[in-house]
């Protein structure tokens, strides 16, 4: 279960803010592992009340007179307490006082004075004004740091979902204006600060736990043996037996014809047969492994060719014509020679994701693998799932085949064969092997054994790292477990979306395995750009946009017209009101008068309907009146699919309300402009 901390039910706990923690010790024991998944630490959730503030300005003024009184006392004891300075008595006394009258009440001073004071906020301050009385918020705590922490009550009394992660949470309907006017401007610039907790928060927990318990830490060890050379597989790959066998056949096509020449038909005849053999044995191999390639054929024609030899002398003990059957045979050869040559220069690449979700960040290497005419073969790893002590779940074992866009051909991992096929590259993805806590993949796909069967073991990171704050300290403490990692020391390159991220990772790298190694991983760490922009495909091709929209895309002459990305917020609406709406119709006049070199692509927020219709509806009515003016007039794109990652890919810059819209377009490096108000 959870527990709740707060000043009344915990005599260590010296603040008004209440929390929720997971567990009353240092540690969590068997059940408690198992209901959170297997996470170790005592941790909690903060919970911030908010107390209504009076609306009437005379009582505001004494209601704050009153608090920063409270404030008062409470700064003087916490300096006693923490400093164990004799703050005078006097002074102190004085303010008990005062705040006794006020409130009509007497301090025990026997007892803790902290803990009357906080009695005296909840039970008797707080609940002071009622809602109706009220016109802003506050959280007394926070206003006793700051007396401007107070935000609108009209804020607050609407709330719906938004994007949030990997889940979705429920915010007030006027987020815009307490980010913009009441917390932080212009909160859709980025801007990285230190909180009030130590980063990574774990990080002295984890110590605690490792120094307290038995617990083993399942962490990779660097040795200096893990960045030689590759072991290699005994076993001969189907190429290079396929390189062995066109020796053979050039080496024996030069016998038979010397044979002919001196007319020993009979061993002719054996050897025809021995190659008609071994070309199909080869052929069928070739064939099962890569599908009917252009050797296949080549190889066809060879058998029919001997067939024909062997069939004759097979009936007449002899051949005439000598001299035509060794130029036919040494063309013959000649294709053969041609055919292996072309054969064993193509590239063999496999791609190994895990998770169908983190496909994107291969998609773009997938890409350019296909164009350059590659042997391309997708495998998705299977994996576990680890259980809250770190066991293997063997019984469930995870295998992704579905959710990958329908141009990435699949083959399940068993119709594989890595030995005989023994790739030239193969791209990873999850770098981890037998160290994470979470999953762990199927022991054939760790880095480590991987790279047996190929000359070139590629790792790309399945999640990309927002770089818009630049690496500091705290981004290389959460970079520390990716780049510390098997996949990233055993394989042959790392691919980085940017040259500040290759540094990162040089450095810490570095750090984690010596000085001595820094420049191989200046070497092995390469920068791809189009990893960092990826998305998941079938989001990004203007080819299965309907084809009303396609045509608005083009010029008359068939080049791009630049498109515009318009989004609108709920919140903007709820906030401003007449306002918002005189900002959409200006964007609307503006792009209408750019539509010959620019389509405007509006994506509405659909939580518009939900919190409009109740709010106001005369706004709601307006509103409707413009949205259904754009659609009909038909000079630009209405988008209401929900459907955001394909209209972040397609659109070339962004323009509207802040939020979660504008942040991803911000991210996929398109030049955004912000709605003011």
């Amino acid at each position: 279960g959870c527990w709740i901390q707060d000043f009344r039910v915990s005599e260590d706990h010296d603040d008004l803010i209440a929390k929720i923690v997971n567990t009353r010790s240092n540690f969590l024991n068997e059940k408690q592992l198992e209901i959170y998944h297997g996470f170790p630490y005592h941790c909690g959730i903060d919970i911030f009340v908010y107390d209504f503030f009076p609306a009437d300005q005379k009582e505001k003024e004494e209601y704050i007179s009153l608090l920063q009184d409270i404030v008062k006392i409470v700064r003087l004891l916490s300096c006693r307490e923490e400093t164990r300075e004799q703050i005078s008595d006097e002074k102190l006394e004085q303010c008990l006082r005062r705040l006794e009258d006020l409130c009509g009440i007497t301090f025990d001073r026997k007892h803790s004075l902290t803990q009357q004071i906080y009695e005296l906020l909840e039970t008797r301050i707080a609940p002071l004004y009622s809602e109706q009385e009220s016109d802003e918020l506050t959280n007394i705590p926070k206003f006793g740091i700051n007396p401007e922490y107070r935000m609108p009550k009209s804020c607050f009394e609407e709330s719906f979902e938004i994007p949030f992660e990997m889940t979705k949470i429920r915010v007030p309907a006027g987020y815009d204006h307490l980010l913009d006017h009441c917390k932080y401007g212009n909160y859709m610039n980025p801007v990285r600060a230190d909180g009030m907790h130590d980063y990574p928060f774990y990080k002295e927990l984890n110590e605690y736990v490792l120094k307290n318990s038995e617990t083993a830490l399942l962490e990779y060890v660097f040795q200096k043996e893990d960045l030689e050379a590759h072991p290699h597989c005994e076993e001969k790959s189907l190429k290079q037996r396929a390189g062995e066998y066109a020796g053979l056949f050039a080496e024996t096509g030069q016998s038979i014809r010397q044979f002919l020449l001196e007319n020993d038909y009979d061993t002719v005849k054996q050897l025809t047969a021995d190659c008609q053999n071994l070309s199909i044995q080869i052929g069928t191999e070739i064939e099962n492994a890569y599908g009917r390639l252009a050797i296949i054929e080549v190889l066809e024609e060879y058998c029919e060719f001997l067939y024909r030899i062997y069939e004759k002398l097979e009936k007449e003990g002899k051949l005439s014509e000598t001299e035509e059957i060794i130029l036919a045979w040494q063309g013959y050869d000649d294709k053969m020679q041609s055919a292996f040559g072309e054969f064993m220069q193509r590239q063999e690449m496999v791609f190994i994701p895990y998770k169908s979700d983190y496909w994107h960040t291969m998609q773009p290497l997938w890409k350019q693998a296909g164009e350059e005419e590659n042997d391309v073969t997708v495998i998705p790893a299977p994996y576990y799932y680890r259980d809250c002590y770190g066991g293997v779940k063997r019984d469930t074992m995870q295998y992704e085949m579905e959710n990958f866009p329908e141009n990435v051909v699949l083959t399940n991992y068993l119709e594989y064969d890595f030995k005989k096929h023994q790739p030239d590259v193969i791209v990873i993805q999850c770098p981890y092997d037998e160290y994470n806590y979470g999953i762990t993949m199927h022991p054939f796909f760790y880095a480590k054994n991987l790279r047996q069967y190929t000359r070139k073991l590629v790792y790309v990171p399945a999640l990309i790292v927002d770089e818009t704050y630049g690496i500091d300290e705290h981004m290389r403490e959460m970079l520390r477990p990716y780049c510390n990692t098997p996949g990233v020391v055993f394989a042959d390159e790392v691919i980085v979306p940017s040259d500040t991220m290759k540094q990162a990772y040089v450095d810490i790298l570095t750090e984690f395995a010596g000085e001595e190694t820094n420049s191989i991983w200046q070497e092995k760490i390469t920068v791809r750009e189009e990893v960092k922009n990826a998305v998941p495909d079938g989001q990004n091709t203007q080819a299965e946009l309907p084809e009303e929209w396609t045509k608005k895309l083009q010029k008359p002459d068939g080049s791009a017209k630049r498109i515009v990305l318009y989004t609108t917020s709920a919140s903007a609406l709820y906030c401003y009101g007449e306002e918002a709406l005189g900002r959409i119709q200006n964007v609307l006049d503006e792009y209408k008068e750019k539509q010959e070199e620019t389509v405007l692509w509006w994506f509405p927020d659909k939580n518009v309907r939900q919190i409009m219709r109740k709010r106001n509806p005369a706004i709601w009515r307006k509103y409707c009146d413009i949205l259904q003016n754009y659609k009909e007039a038909a000079w630009g794109i209405l988008d209401d699919s929900g459907d955001a990652a394909r209209a972040v890919a397609v659109c070339d810059a962004a323009v509207g309300d802040g939020g979660v819209l504008l942040h991803k377009c911000r991210n996929a490096g398109k030049e955004i402009t912000l709605q003011k108000y």
